[in-house]
């Protein structure tokens, strides 16, 4: 079969041109570059969403003996009466930057070492991953990228 290869992932196995290979393998890591600021985004709605709730259970922690609040939805209703909305908020951007970071640096990690764990498995042995190595390399992968956010 000339100008046709081999293309295989976990997956799937094909058989597609070479110049189609050439284009897929060119644009692999453009594709981990747009999801790890997918994520990152992701991370971002994620904080969005739970921030408000943080804020009223700090709310309600730091109240002491003071009674301010009868409870969680009293906390709620007067932060939104006396502050505005906005008040749901407050702290947000620390928090931020670093969802924002660390899930970029996560699945920026974690699909490249993953790519890479499978490639050297299909190299040396020369044949379809197991299901059970899959999920190897998949715990594999993950350690490596909790390994490095730790550092952040």
């Amino acid at each position: 079969m000339h100008g046709l290869q081999l293309h295989t992932s976990a997956y799937k196995t094909t058989i597609c041109s070479t110049k189609s290979a050439a284009i897929v393998k060119h644009l692999m890591p453009v594709m981990y570059h747009a999801l790890s600021h997918f994520y990152c985004c992701l991370g971002c709605a994620g904080l969005f969403v739970g921030h408000p709730f943080d804020t009223i259970k700090v709310r309600l922690q730091t109240e002491g003996l003071k009674g301010q609040y009868k409870g969680t939805m009293d906390c709620f209703y007067q932060m939104i009466r006396r502050e505005g909305p906005f008040a749901l908020y407050k702290g947000v951007t620390s928090p931020l930057f670093g969802v924002a970071l660390i899930n970029g640096i996560v699945f920026g990690t974690y699909g490249p070492t993953l790519r890479f764990l499978q490639d050297k498995y299909q190299k040396q042995n020369g044949q379809k991953l197991s299901l059970s190595g899959h999920y190897r390399n998949v715990f594999v992968a993950g350690a490596v990228a909790g390994f490095v956010q730790s550092f952040v």
